[in-house]
């Protein structure tokens, strides 16, 4: 069973003229010289036999030497001298990776499975010659998805790895997994596998991280923003009203197309009144499907409202006089309510304020300076949330 090369060839030339199976006889010596615990010999026999990684594994699992064969082709693996341990580099990858999704498996839960998975992340990641076809398979079926997508980013496979987990329908992704993806040089990937229905699965935090870094997407998914201001926090829906914020550069690309792609008004005073400063001399633009202005101003004044519920139920934030809405209400009413506020008159929308006549209260909110929104100066970084005009409550 050591043979040389020269042997070798006449061995099997001789097992070929008597009609033998020359892969079997290879995979019961490999079997055999396995009991003797000599592992780099019947690593070359197995492979020799032309058998399957699995088989290989199985055969280790029987005598309970796994953790030994990680250990054996692991230092084969990095040290280089992989095609030592087998006939060649690839095989031993493609053998130590099916090695690592038997034992995470085996130890999954424990403090040794926890060491198993990060060394199997930094393999992953670190070597390339493995089937990385087999090994995403491999790792749907296990349910590895942490190490799954450390693939995918790795080996430019991420496409690849979304359309597959349509078509097993298994796009749910865990927070850790979002949380990876929500970077510039994922986002337009993600956002595109399955028609978007990726980020339909994110958690609301992390989906106003893809917003605010694609913008350009907004479009798509407004009433999708709007089913998710409930369930949002005070940080994100501060950042999301920052990105809504018609002052702002970001969404201001958005609202110019919003209203240069329908007919002009001759209304004055009205929602439009911030694109109109903003888009002289740009031509309209055909685009039927595209959400209104004045849907996007209804996400930004909910996401207004509901801002204040969330702050209204924490003391330590709670403010005077913003909008009235009942903090104890549940997250449906609450909805509701917010709905019926965005549908109050708008009396002036700039750049730098704007005024919403509600159940006859006037709101107001941006530039404080000299107290032109009715406040007085009561803002030090002079801007104030929306507020309502206390002077004309008085006066009724």
């Amino acid at each position: 069973m050591a043979l040389s090369l020269k042997e070798q060839e006449k061995a099997e030339d001789f097992g070929i003229t008597l009609k033998l199976d020359i892969c079997g006889l290879y995979k019961v010596a490999a079997e055999r010289v396995l009991e003797q615990r000599n592992f780099s010999q019947a690593l070359k026999l197995f492979e020799l036999s032309h058998c399957r990684p699995q088989h290989i594994i199985q055969s280790f699992a029987r005598i309970k030497k796994v953790p030994e064969l990680v250990k054996y082709l692991h230092q084969a693996v990095y040290d280089d001298t992989g095609h030592a341990a087998l006939g060649n580099t690839k095989q031993a990858q493609d053998i130590l990776f099916q090695c690592f999704l038997h034992e995470c498996l085996r130890l999954c839960g424990t403090p040794d499975g926890c060491m198993m998975l990060d060394k199997f992340s930094q393999f992953i990641t670190d070597k390339f010659l493995y089937d990385q076809s087999v090994a995403m398979e491999g790792l749907l079926d296990c349910g590895l998805k942490e190490q799954l997508f450390e693939l995918a980013k790795a080996h430019n496979k991420l496409q690849e790895v979304l359309d597959t987990m349509v078509k097993r329908g298994c796009i749910d992704l865990s927070p850790s997994v979002q949380a990876s993806l929500a970077s510039r040089q994922y986002i337009s990937t993600v956002s595109e596998a399955a028609d978007g229905h990726y980020l339909y699965q994110m958690m609301p935090s992390t989906f106003v991280r893809f917003l605010i870094t694609m913008p350009v997407i907004i479009p798509q998914y407004l009433n999708h923003i709007l089913t998710l201001l409930p369930n949002m926090n005070v940080s994100a829906l501060i950042r999301l009203a920052n990105l809504f914020d018609p002052s702002h550069s970001t969404i201001q690309p958005l609202l110019i197309k919003a209203h240069t792609s329908r007919p002009r008004s001759h209304s004055t005073g009205s929602l439009v009144s911030v694109a109109d400063s903003l888009s002289s001399g740009i031509g309209a633009v055909d685009d039927t499907n595209a959400p209104k202005l004045d849907e996007y101003i209804e996400v930004f004044l909910t996401i207004l409202i509901i801002l204040n519920v969330q702050r209204g139920r924490n003391p330590a934030t709670r403010r005077r006089g913003i909008f009235p809405v009942n903090s104890d209400k549940g997250e449906n009413e609450l909805y509701s309510e917010a709905s019926q506020w965005t549908q109050g008159r708008v009396l002036a929308c700039g750049l730098n304020h704007a005024a919403l006549l509600v159940n006859g209260d006037l709101y107001t909110w941006g530039a404080t300076k000299n107290g032109k929104l009715g406040h007085g100066d009561i803002e030090e970084e002079q801007r104030s949330i929306p507020l309502r005009v206390e002077t004309f409550l008085m006066l009724k």
